[in-house]
């Protein structure tokens, strides 16, 4: 698989994750969100690169 498409996405299963918390919790901030998913990026592109190094 594509590097671009595994980090899309790992940051996409975050985010879902995150929302469906957010959902269940209610009443949090949105811009929760936007910070999980910012910090996501870096981070899936961090479990790519350890991911391709295994192989």
């Amino acid at each position: 698989m594509s590097d671009v498409f595994m980090v899309c996405l790992c940051v996409l299963g975050i985010a879902f994750v995150a929302e469906l918390v957010m959902m269940t919790v209610g009443g949090l901030n949105p811009w929760i969100l936007v910070i999980i998913v910012v910090l996501a990026v870096p981070a899936s592109i961090l479990l790519v690169r350890w991911k391709n190094r295994r192989e």
